[in-house]
C-alpha cells in the first residue's frame, strides 16, 4: 500500500532495480493499494479498512505500507499515533498472520522517527542509511532492535 507513490511509477522504479512486479502481478503474486488522495483522518480509516478486508479475504501473508509516516502525520499528536499503531497494524494484521513491512521517513540527525511511538510499538526497526567514508558511498543496514 502506498501513501506516496503512484502504481506505474513503482513498477517503473523497481523494474529499475531488476524486480519485475508487474509479472508477478499478472500471476496473482503481489497486489499494489495506491492510497494518493487520502487528506484526512475520515478518509485514511476507510482505506485502511479497504486494505485489512482485503488482506483478510486474498490470504495476505506479507504487506508493505510506505510511509507509515504520511499516516501518522495525518492523525495529529502522540497519542492518537500509537492508537493507530497498536490497533492496526500489531492488533489487526498481527492477528491475521501477516507481516507488515512499515516504510518510514527518517529525517537527517533525527534520533527517532516521527513521534517516537513506531520503535516501542514494532518487533523489529531496521535503519537503512548513507555514509560516506573516504570519499566513497556506503549503504549501512543497522538492526536497531528485534524481538
Amino acid at each position: 500500500m502506498s501513501f506516496v507513490e503512484p502504481h506505474d511509477e513503482f513498477l517503473e522504479h523497481m523494474k529499475r532495480l531488476g524486480l519485475d512486479l508487474r509479472s508477478y502481478e499478472e500471476k496473482g503474486l503481489v497486489h499494489y493499494m495506491e492510497a494518493l488522495t487520502v487528506v484526512d483522518e475520515e478518509a485514511l480509516i476507510a482505506q485502511l479498512e479497504e486494505m485489512a478486508q482485503f488482506v483478510e479475504e486474498h490470504g495476505i501473508r506479507r504487506l508493505v505500507v510506505n510511509s507509515v509516516t504520511v499516516i501518522l502525520q495525518m492523525v495529529g499528536d502522540k497519542t492518537r499515533a500509537r492508537e493507530f499503531m497498536q490497533n492496526f497494524f500489531v492488533n489487526a494484521m498481527k492477528k491475521l498472520g501477516v507481516v507488515t513491512l512499515l516504510i518510514a521517513e527518517h529525517p537527517y540527525g533525527a534520533k527517532t522517527v516521527g513521534y517516537g511511538v513506531k520503535e516501542f510499538v514494532v518487533d523489529a526497526v531496521i535503519v537503512l542509511r548513507l555514509t560516506t567514508l573516504r570519499g566513497k558511498a556506503y549503504r549501512i543496514m543497522e538492526l536497531r532492535k528485534a524481538r
